[in-house]
């Protein structure tokens, strides 16, 4: 019964089942096309809370800092680690200018070029190393003094990317 029906299923499955080859095309594009490369992005309102959110913890005293240990602070995952996570993948995405990052987050903890100290430590990670331009500039903000931080990779104005350096302990 099915000899007499192979034909048309082989002529239908070959036929249309699979795609030409100009079908398949060049690959999908990741990016947004309408993005161009030197275009800035707007600084929103939820943006602008959350880095007077960051502001406002910047400063409380914790024990890294030489207080007492302060849950809001010093705690993995706690609110002000919180707030520092989402600033970076927020901020380090390419689309905002260091000016942009510094006036929205106050100047940072420490601004590190080659020869300062905290220079080999962040190209110990993917992201400083990537960056090893002598013109880089990374613009650190301590979550717990320099023992955990967030830093932004600064390169011809822009924000190119950002990473944590954290002790690991």
């Amino acid at each position: 019964m099915f000899r007499k029906w192979l034909p048309l299923v082989f002529i239908l499955c070959f036929s249309g089942c699979m795609p030409a080859v100009n079908d398949l095309g060049p690959p999908p594009q990741t990016t947004n096309p309408t993005m161009q490369p030197e275009s800035v992005a707007t600084v929103d309102e939820t943006l602008q809370r959350l880095a007077a959110d960051f502001i406002s913890l910047r400063t409380a005293v914790g024990q890294f800092n030489g207080g007492s240990w302060n849950p809001d602070v010093d705690e993995w995952q706690g609110p002000k680690h919180s707030i520092m996570l989402d600033l970076g993948q927020q901020l380090g995405n390419g689309r905002f200018t260091c000016t942009q990052l510094t006036n929205l987050l106050q100047p940072p903890d420490h601004s590190v070029q080659g020869g300062d100290p905290l220079h080999e430590l962040i190209q110990a990670v993917p992201a400083g190393a990537a960056a090893a331009d002598e013109t880089t500039q990374f613009l650190v903000y301590e979550w717990r003094g320099t023992h955990d931080f967030l830093f932004f990779v600064c390169e011809n104005g822009r924000v190119t990317a950002a990473d944590w350096w954290y002790a690991g302990e």
